[in-house]
């Protein structure tokens, strides 16, 4: 894909601003041979240390549309080597991806039997394997391939953890239940919200007092966000530890005790 007028990614290209009546002319798009790269790296499975037996290796393109859904684009192993937990991807044209490294599950069980199981056995079924699915370990980080090849990038697998936070309101013109209209949002950064991803992030409830708990969390980095403010109140300051996360990205490597403390105003 090009973009005007002639570049490889969406970032890099110039608006076309066309006037209600008016004709536009002269946009002329350059196509040229398109170049491809190899993407290498390896593997690396944080609660042993070493290399998985197996793991599956993905990219998906960035979008950047406000959702940051992934387009899927190289599947399989990515040529994943379990001797030494290399990988390599090929024919990578240039671009912004995810990558994205999993292990299987090795404890699947026979499907069973559907016509014999009410609607709340069926849902606590797929309940149970979408909870299975988000234990195993994954990996995530960006890659940006420009004109060369990509090399030594490292997939630390960890597993999704939560993370408790406090949200705060400088005046005290809040209305009462504001607090259930909000919620608290991290977005990718480094980790797509798809079901390769296994789901991406989920922000439960704020509570009365203004506590709250994103789940589903993997190693990455993330971006604060808050949906659902009341008129005329707008995100001041969001701190992870000594960490400004408003306007830099939040970097998750596990499980973590701290909170995110949440201000507005």
């Amino acid at each position: 894909m090009m973009y005007y007028p002639g570049v490889p990614d969406e970032n890099s290209a110039t608006p076309i601003d066309v006037q209600s009546g008016a004709d536009v002319q002269g946009i002329d798009l350059f196509v040229t041979p398109q170049q491809s790269y190899r993407v290498r790296g390896r593997v690396v499975d944080s609660r042993t240390g070493q290399s998985p037996p197996n793991a599956f290796v993905r990219a998906s393109v960035q979008n950047s549309g406000p959702t940051n859904l992934g387009i899927s684009l190289l599947g399989g192993n990515a040529n994943y080597r379990p001797a030494d937990g290399t990988f390599e991807m090929q024919n990578v044209s240039a671009g912004i991806y995810t990558l994205n490294a999993s292990v299987p599950n090795t404890s699947q069980t026979r499907p069973p039997d559907f016509d014999n199981m009410s609607p709340a056995e069926r849902n606590a079924y797929f309940q149970s394997q979408q909870a299975a699915q988000n234990a195993l370990p994954k990996a995530f980080t960006t890659v940006n391939v420009v004109n060369a090849d990509v090399e030594g990038v490292v997939l630390t697998l960890g597993v999704s953890m939560s993370l408790a936070g406090r949200l705060r309101a400088e005046s005290n013109a809040l209305p009462a239940d504001a607090f259930g209209f909000m919620r608290v949002q991290m977005k990718g950064g480094s980790v797509p919200s798809d079901p390769v991803s296994g789901g991406g992030p989920q922000p439960r409830p704020i509570t009365a007092d203004g506590t709250f708990r994103i789940d589903n969390l993997w190693p990455g980095e993330y971006r604060v966000s808050l949906a659902g403010l009341p008129p005329g109140f707008y995100l001041k300051e969001a701190r992870f530890a000594d960490t400004d996360v408003l306007n830099g990205p939040l970097r998750l490597k596990g499980p973590d005790s701290q909170v995110l403390d949440v201000l507005i105003s």
